[in-house]
């Protein structure tokens, strides 16, 4: 199944005209074939909708590129909210947050997120 997607793959990006500078148009989006074509299906293939094997290759990659002790992915902004405030309220922290707290939040905040401040007893203000 991965090499037919691969020879889709291939087949388009051999009916794509060569770009010329001053002669081709600059589509600003529009469908892209590329590898990451292939590693979706894989993904999908795998049942892996989740982080699956790539992601956690990325994880670690990135973390060394970073130079920190770890990273943590995300699927989604209000995932990373919740992770940041989390993280923001570990006791090994010098200045956590504390239950009774008041958080500065943007006024277009995902809802979702304001019951989940309320179960770790803290206070959004905008």
């Amino acid at each position: 199944m991965l090499d037919g997607v691969r020879g889709f793959y291939n087949q388009k990006k051999n009916d794509e005209p060569n770009f010329g500078a001053g002669q081709s148009a600059v589509h600003y989006h529009g469908r892209g074939y590329g590898e990451e074509l292939v590693q979706g299906v894989d993904s999908v293939m795998d049942f892996r909708l989740m982080l699956g094997r790539n992601g956690s290759k990325f994880e670690e990659n990135l973390w060394k590129f970073l130079g920190f002790k770890q990273v943590l992915l995300a699927n989604s902004v209000l995932a990373a909210n919740l992770i940041a405030v989390s993280a923001l309220t570990s006791y090994k922290l010098e200045r956590q947050l504390k239950p009774g707290d008041e958080v500065i939040t943007l006024v277009l905040l995902s809802p979702a997120l304001y019951p989940r401040l309320f179960r770790m007893v803290l206070f959004p203000c905008s």
